[in-house]
Order: C-alpha cells, then structure tokens, then sequence
C-alpha cells in the first residue's frame, strides 16, 4: 500500500494542467472499472486513491478546482455503486484499510466513500461514521480543498442522516435527528469559515463555493425539525455564521439561501432576526432583494393559508425604516420594493388596516425622497402610486396626506403617466362625485388630462380627451346650481383646447347637460353654448346631430326645444355647401323629425315642411329621389287631425317616382320607393295598397333586364313581404 511517486510536472497554465489531470483521472477512470469488473476490490481502491490524489492540487482556482472536484464526484458515485452491487464479505475492513493511506485529501475522499457503503450495509453505526469523519475533517484547513471535502462528506452522507426523535430511538448508535442537526450546522461552520478565508482572494467564484455551503441548509431544511428547535438552536448558529461572514457575496447568498430553504411558517417565527440580519448586513448587499425574497415567500404562504395572527407590520415597518437609512444612496431599489410589500400588507390585513399602513407608508417616503427626486426614480415612484389604490377607492387613498405631493415631484410626463391612472381608476370604479370639493379636488390631481400639454401628439390628444368626457360622466353634485355652474367651468376649460379636443370632449359634455335635469330649461341654455362652439369649429354635422338630440330631450321631458331643431335646419341651410355633407345632415334632421313629439300641430307642420323642401335640393338625382322617399316618414297619420298627413305623404312617394324615372338606375329606386309605401301602410295608410300593386306590378314587368342578383333578391322579398301583409287592389 505504499504511494505512487512521480516526477512533479510542470504546468505553464491552469488550463494546461486541468487538461492534464482530467486526462489522467479518465484513464484511471476506465483502469477501475476493469478492476472492479473482475471483483478485485483493494485494486480499485488503490486506482481510487490515485484519481483522488489529483485533489491535493493548490495551483487551481476554485472554479477549475471545481471542475476536478465534479469530474471525480461523478466517478466516486458510480465506484460507490459498484462496490455495493459486488457481494464482499466485510466493507468495514476496507473502510480501516483506507485509512492507513498516507496523504491526507486522498484519504479522507475514500473514508467517506467507502464509510457511505459502510452505512448503507448497516456495517458501522452512522452516529460513530459521522463524529469520525467529521473530527478527521478538521485536518485539511486549505481553504479550497476543506471545503470541497466537506461538500463531498455531505454528498456521499446525506441519504443516511437520521430523522427519528431521541424519544422514539430505542438505539442509540442509529442516531437521531438531534445528531443529523447537529452534524450539519457543524459542517456549516466549518464551511463557511473557510469560505470566508477563500472569499478574500477569489471573488468570481464566490457564488459556486456559496452554492457548496448552503447545502447543509438545504438538507437540513428538508428533515422533520421542530419549529423550537430551529428557532432556538438552528436559526441563531445559522445567523452567527451569516454575521461573522462579512463578505457581500456570501451573506447575500446564504440569507436568501435561508428564505428559500426553509418554510415561510419558520420564516414568521423568526421574522425579528431575519428581518435585523438583513437590515444590517454588509454594505453592498442587496437589502431589497432579499426583502422581495422574503415578501414573496410570505404572499405566497398567505395566499394558500388564507390567514395568520402573526403581527408583521411592526417587523416590517422598522426594517423598511432601517432600510431607509441603510439605502440612502440607493433610493430607486427601495421604492420599487413598495409595491411588493403593499401587496404582502394587502394579503395580510384587512382594507381598513392596510389603509392606515399605506397612508403611513406615504408620508414615510415623502420624507425619504426628500423636497426633489431624480429622474430614475420617476418611474418606481409611478407603480408605488398605482400599487397604493389597486384594492381601495381611488378617491379616498388620493386624497391620503402626501399622496398630491408625491405626484408633484413628477416631471411633466411621468406626472401624465400617473394621472391617466387615476381618471381610469375612477372611470373603472364608476366612482361618482357628488360634491363640489370632490369635483375640484379630481380635477386638480388630474390637471394635465384636461388641457393640451406643449408638443402632445393628435393620438394622445385624442385619448386625453376621452378620459376627461368619460370622468365628466361621474360629476351627479347633489346641488343642481352647482351642477350647472360646475359643468359652465368644465366647457370653459374645453373651451381653450384645440379643435381634436372640442370635438371629442364637447359632445360628452352636452349630453352630461341635458341628462342632469332634462324638465329644466337652464340645462338647455348651457347645451345651445356647447353647439355654437362646435359650429365656430366648423363641425357641422356633429353641431346637426346634436341639436337634434336636444329637440328630442328637451319634447319627451315636457319642454318646448323645436328651436334646437330649427338650429340644426339653420345649419343645413347656411352652413353647409357640400354636397355629401348636406345628404348626411338632411338624414339626420328627417331622423329627428319622424321621432320629435310636438302637440302644436301648426308648428309641426311648419317644420317638416321646410324640411320636405330641403329634399329637393339635393342635386345628386338617386340620392335626392331616396331622400324625397325618406320624407313620406314625417307625414305620420294622426288620429283626429284637421291636417291632411296622407296628401303629402303620397305627394313625397309621387314626387320620388317622378324623379326615378329621370335615373339610369329607376328600378332600384322603384323598389325603394315600394318599401316607402309599404311602410306608409303598415302605419295606417291602408288606401295605398292600390300604389303598392301597381308599382310591384311596373317593377315585375321591368326586373327581367336587370343584371343585380342583390337586387333581384331583394325585389322577391319584398313581394313575400307584400303577399304576407295581404294587400289587394
């Protein structure tokens, strides 16, 4: 048994020599396996011993110290279970003879290689393997080599640990959870001591070689522990280890390592602790990603326990504090937190608690921002704003001291960001303001919505105006003066705008006037301003169609507003000059004028009248004929009436055929006119149905020439139509 010599190679590069040793290591790889395939077990541990003597290296970094240490892992795992399938009488006389082997590293890698067999044959108690072993360890302080010895000692011995409670073994020499305990918090220690003798000279691999100590957590996470046991015995050792560290890196790694390992009803029992340890960490140490770890895993503990009396917010609320002052210089990372933390508070408390945390929490980052913020911080500022009204009124958390004056430190664009928020908040709560200090108070918080910024594109003029109509929607003030003095104030602010706003926003705003009270005539006062403007914009059919919505309010509420539609007549008369244009707005005002309801039947007449003549102007000949049509709707048949509807009814039809016959499409436009009188019959003209034979007649004598399938198809069902109704000559 004695150790190979050889000659001590030299290497010009660490690469060079990786290279080199995993060559090697492949080698005696394959030599061993042929040994074991031939049962001759003390061979292959020999060959074990040389691969295993590679670790002795101190001429690698801990990244490619890493690289040997995985590659003779990978061998060892398939050598333990080769070794276990072979039947040998006794493995614990191979265990004493490793331990005659000279070098130490070597060594102690078969001891825990072949004691992990021991254990799994039952050969050795694992209580006597793991004091052993652990006690031999201590030999090997080289930082690199320590550590990834222990880590190996973790990894061979982890599926052996014991879990059964002292007062449930009845031997002792099987061991008990108490000793998997303590077993791995001393191989944590150990670990993070040397670790933290590594970490002050090689800083790039610092994470891997966290990886390997916080693997003892991660074992010791999965055991059966007491909630007391880890909050009295584990947690305080763990955090000693975190403390003494001192290094960024490790205590960054090995806090979160113990948010993530162990579960979050431990995390609450020892959330003081936790929570200080991360408070007063190494400067450099990311204290607010540590918190999300934390926050996330606690919403995501009370998402599925739905509750817990646990009181975290005087914890949290004086970590943030500390934080706060700990994170002076790193202001944007604490406020991006805010909105995590709300939603933990959000999960935890009831609505009227988390209110009371988040005004709290308002002011307290109003004095942390200071009097001025930097434009990085415009942004988290934005989402902590939205975070603080997702689950409360809008109106009431706006209202909150300090909120305004956060929004002010905004600059202009990051402040229109936040206020198109809140008008959709309010639009999306239908949150309806019934005073007149609610009203000034939105309007104020929401300024830059209701005005043209400088250099604002057509689209966002265009979306700006819509949020403004649609939060115009909500003002119902309880005093109707106020109301109407409230909305003259709201068409003044319009009123400065430019066109694209006037025309989006004044519609909006009339209907909020004729809606408030439609029995009033003051409303309609305010409505005939908002039309005139829009005619100054030249929007003259929006001016018509609106003006015509007014008559109809203002008739079907009592109130006499033929004048509005006059207005709209006005417009189509004097204002408009295309052609297209004038169609659509002699549409619109014959619309109106089937569906106005007017006692005065004189004045009706009067109206409708002037109306029909429009008609004729129309230059377009298959246009004007549909048109005419169109107008034998304003000549309704009135029971007891002196006037003769039905004569100017049929005087519009005739007049339509008339002109149809001037079209090179006449039969289309005789169908059209068919429907008119069909239509005059059914509302009570029954002595059109001689017209109606006659003309379905015409059109069948002349449908054979024509080439429109449409048409045709439309023709047929109009004579079902005819044919169901019954009509006769």
């Amino acid at each position: 048994m004695s150790d190979q010599k050889s000659i001590k190679p030299i290497y010009t590069t660490e690469e060079e020599e990786i290279n080199f040793r995993i060559s090697l290591i492949k080698q005696n790889d394959i030599k061993m396996n042929k040994e074991l395939d031939n049962e001759k077990i003390h061979e292959a541990i020999e060959t074990a011993y040389t691969i295993a003597d590679h670790l002795r290296t101190v001429t690698l970094t801990p990244k490619l110290y890493y690289s040997l240490y995985i590659e003779i892992q990978t061998i060892f795992t398939s050598l333990i279970s080769r070794i276990c399938e072979i039947k040998q009488k006794s493995i614990l006389k191979l265990y004493e003879r490793v331990q005659y082997y000279s070098h130490v590293v070597p060594r102690l890698y078969l001891m825990c290689t072949i004691g992990s067999i021991c254990i799994a044959k039952n050969e050795i108690p694992i209580t006597l393997l793991l004091k052993d072993l652990l006690e031999m360890c201590k030999c090997v302080q080289h930082p690199s080599k320590g550590l990834f010895l222990r880590s190996y000692l973790l990894y061979v011995i982890k599926n052996y640990l014991p879990t059964t409670l002292i007062e449930n073994n009845n031997n002792n020499n099987n061991g008990s959870l108490d000793d998997s305990i303590q077993f791995l918090l001393t191989n944590f220690i150990e670990m993070n001591k040397l670790n933290i003798r590594l970490a002050q000279k090689q800083q790039e691999s610092q994470v891997q070689l966290c990886q390997l100590v916080a693997m003892n957590l991660s074992i010791l996470s999965n055991l059966d522990i007491p909630q007391n046991t880890y909050k009295t015995i584990i947690l305080p050792q763990i955090l000693q280890q975190i403390i003494l560290s001192a290094d960024i890196h490790s205590q960054t790694y090995l806090i979160d390592a113990v948010i993530q390992a162990f579960p979050a009803k431990f995390q609450l029992l020892t959330l003081k602790p936790i929570l200080r340890t991360i408070v007063t960490s190494q400067n450099g140490v990311n204290i607010v990603e540590l918190l999300k770890s934390l926050i996330k895993q606690l919403i995501n503990y009370i998402i599925i326990e739905k509750s817990d009396e646990t009181d975290i917010y005087p914890l949290f609320d004086n970590s943030l504090k500390d934080a706060l002052k700990h994170e002076e210089n790193n202001k944007k990372e604490i406020i991006e937190l805010l909105p995590l933390y709300i939603e933990l508070l959000e999960h935890w408390y009831n609505k009227n608690d988390t209110l009371k945390f988040i005004s709290k929490l308002i002011i307290d980052i109003n004095h942390f921002i200071g009097k001025s913020c930097s434009s990085d911080l415009y942004v988290p500022i934005i989402h902590f704003l939205i975070a603080t009204y997702q689950n409360h009124e809008i109106l009431l958390v706006s209202q909150l001291n300090g909120f305004s004056d956060l929004m002010d430190l905004l600059e202009l664009h990051s402040k229109h960001t936040i206020q198109r928020k809140i008008i959709q908040r309010f639009i999306q709560e239908n949150k309806q303001l019934t005073t007149i200090e609610d009203v000034q108070f939105v309007m104020n918080i929401t300024s830059t919505i209701h005005k043209d910024l400088e250099n604002a594109s057509d689209e966002d003029i265009e979306k700006d105006s819509i949020l403004s109509t649609s939060l115009y929607q909500l003002i119902n003030l309880n005093d109707f003066e106020e109301m109407v003095s409230t909305l003259r104030e709201i068409k003044g602010i319009i009123s400065i705008g430019c066109n694209k706003r006037k025309k989006i926003s004044l519609p909006g705003l009339l209907f909020k006037f004729i809606t408030i009270k439609p029995c009033d005539r003051k409303i309609f006062v305010g409505a005939l301003d908002i039309l005139k403007l829009l005619v100054k914009q030249n929007e003259m059919l929006l001016s018509i169609r609106l003006a015509i919505q007014c008559t109809l309010c203002g008739l079907n509420n009592g109130i006499d507003t033929t004048s509005f539609f006059e207005f709209a007549t006005s417009i189509f008369e004097n204002n408009i000059s295309n052609a297209e244009e004038k169609k659509e707005a002699l549409k619109y005002i014959i619309a109106g004028g089937c569906s106005m309801k007017i006692n005065d039947e004189e004045k009706y007449i009067i109206l409708i009248t002037a109306v029909t003549k429009y008609s004729q102007m129309i230059e377009d000949i298959n246009s004007r004929v549909n048109i005419i049509a169109l107008c034998s709707a304003l000549w309704p048949k009135r029971d007891g009436s002196n006037y003769n509807s039905k004569q100017h009814c049929l005087q519009c039809l005739q007049k339509a055929l008339k002109d149809a016959n001037l079209s090179n499409e006449n039969i289309k436009l005789f169908v059209t006119i068919l429907n008119r009188y069909i239509i005059s019959y059914i509302n009570g003209y029954s002595d059109f149905s001689k017209y109606i034979i006659q003309l379905r007649d015409l059109i069948q004598s002349n449908i054979g020439d024509i080439s429109d399938n449409s048409l045709i198809q439309y023709f047929k069902n109009t004579c079902y139509y005819i044919s169901q109704l019954d009509i006769t000559n």
